[in-house]
């Protein structure tokens, strides 16, 4: 009776068994099927944002690429602009500056800039550009036109008079050796003037001021004055004229032959205390 119990007992609670399992296997399906739904939802939400995150970075992108696109067409048109503004127009030549009978540089005003602007240029390339005020600079000019300069007259120099030896060989003429006297003099004293005053023009005197030079009238102003690096017992003075021309004299000619400047040089310079 009990061993009958007892397997009654048995084939019940392995019934109990067969009927627990399957409906603790559809609760574990539903969660499953429910966790992954919940799964499949996330990721959708997921992408989707995604989707539109990447949209707004793709929109934004756009309009940088725009912004640049613009800026860089107001660039190029104001280059433009610019290339049209930096056209300059020589208005005349005001002064030069030669080297041993050669004119190496002009001073340049500029039409539509003041004379503060003026700037020094390379001789042969205002030759080329603007040869005709070239010509009129050097014939306003009471000097010997330099020997590169256009408008000189090519006759002068094969119609002037030659002497000659009884050998028949030709030799130079009095004024030609000095000529090439004060070159050489001149060759060798450039060498001791400061670079910076030589770009500006300033020249060891060759054929101006001369002897028909009226100082007082002609001179414009003394621009400086310095004590000779070589020669400490001589004052270079740094004297510029009405006619453009820049030259270099020896303090003591400048105060024979035109004292007033002097005065009004130093005059301008005194302080009071």
């Amino acid at each position: 009776m009990s061993q009958e119990k007892n397997q009654v007992l048995s084939d019940d609670d392995v019934n109990m068994a067969h009927h627990e399992e399957p409906i603790l296997d559809e609760n574990e399906k539903n969660n499953k099927d429910m966790s992954n739904e919940g799964s499949s939802s996330d990721r959708e939400n997921s992408a989707g944002e995604e989707v539109k995150e990447n949209s707004e970075k793709d929109q934004a992108s756009l309009e940088e690429e725009e912004e640049e696109e613009e800026e860089e067409e107001k660039g190029s048109d104001y280059e433009d602009k610019s290339d049209k503004e930096e056209e300059y127009e020589i208005e005349k030549i005001v002064g030069h500056r030669t080297f041993k009978g050669k004119v190496v540089e002009y001073e340049i005003k500029w039409k539509g800039y003041s004379e503060e602007e003026n700037t020094m240029e390379k001789a042969n390339a205002i030759h080329s550009d603007v040869p005709d005020l070239c010509e009129k600079y050097w014939d306003n000019l009471n000097v010997k036109r330099p020997s590169n300069a256009p408008g000189r007259d090519k006759e002068e120099a094969s119609n002037r008079p030659k002497k000659t030896t009884k050998e028949g060989s030709t030799v130079l003429g009095k004024r030609n050796r000095e000529e090439e006297q004060v070159e050489r003099i001149e060759g060798s004293r450039l060498e001791h003037v400061p670079r910076c005053m030589i770009d500006k023009g300033f020249v060891i005197p060759k054929t101006y001021p001369n002897e028909k030079t009226k100082w007082s009238s002609e001179l414009k102003h003394i621009s400086a004055v310095q004590l000779s690096p070589v020669d400490k017992s001589i004052m270079l003075t740094y004297v510029e004229w009405n006619n453009g021309q820049r030259t270099i004299h020896e303090m003591s000619e400048v105060h024979k032959k035109c004292p007033e400047a002097l005065i009004d040089y130093y005059e301008a310079r005194l302080r009071f205390v």
